[in-house]
Formats: structure tokens, C-alpha cells, sequence
């Protein structure tokens, strides 16, 4: 078949990945971490490409802090390696209380300010 030459244009659009933002060669993603292990440290299960990883929350993280996690991003263009994982960590707060937690809370509440003001 033949006909006459020109040029063809193509119109591509890359949809937002519901749980990864790429930015070059990392990969930035959200995870909900419960109150207490923000608190107390523990283990949290996360997806990545290369399949499921349990990270270390430390103790006493805040809400926001993010963790690097070293070649688990994107393959780079032209070399060997990969980027890195960032992983922002969002501490879920409960949205109500018993009277009881209320006043589990408060207490707790209280030792921390006897401790601020010394």
C-alpha cells in the first residue's frame, strides 16, 4: 500500500499512579501510621515495586517525616542503579474518644507537663 508521506502525531497521556508520585528517578509516596506506633516506634507494612517491605517507624516520629529508602525507586535512564523511595509518613489521630481513653489522655497529658516545665 502506498500513498504519500507526512507526519503522524501522537497525543499520549500518562494517568497519576493512585499510591506514587515520580519525581526523575525516586518515587514518593503517603502512609497512614496509627497514634501509638508514631509514638511508641513498631513496624509498618508498605508496598513497594519490588513487592511488600516492613520499614522501622522510629519513636517519637512526627507527622510528615519522611524516609528515604535507597534503590527502591525507579530504574535510572543509562545506568545500573535506581532511585529511592520517599516515604511520608502521616500519623492518624482518633476521631473520637471513650470517656475512659479521654481520661487515660488527659492524664498522660499532665505527665507531659510536669515534664515541659522542668
Amino acid at each position: 500500500m502506498t500513498g504519500t508521506s507526512g507526519n503522524l502525531i501522537l497525543a499520549i497521556n500518562v494517568q497519576p499512579h493512585p499510591v506514587y508520585e515520580r519525581k526523575g528517578d525516586n518515587l514518593f509516596m503517603e502512609v497512614p501510621v496509627d497514634l501509638f506506633t508514631a509514638l511508641l516506634g513498631g513496624k509498618q507494612k508498605i508496598a513497594t515495586l519490588s513487592g511488600d517491605l516492613n520499614i522501622s517507624i522510629p519513636e517519637g516520629t512526627q507527622n510528615g517525616k519522611q524516609l528515604r529508602l535507597k534503590g527502591k525507586g525507579m530504574p535510572q535512564y543509562g545506568k545500573s542503579g535506581f532511585g529511592d523511595l520517599i516515604v511520608k509518613l502521616n500519623v492518624s489521630m482518633p476521631k473520637q474518644l471513650t470517656r475512659e481513653q479521654k481520661e487515660l489522655v488527659l492524664k498522660l497529658k499532665e505527665s507531659f507537663q510536669r515534664q515541659f516545665t522542668n
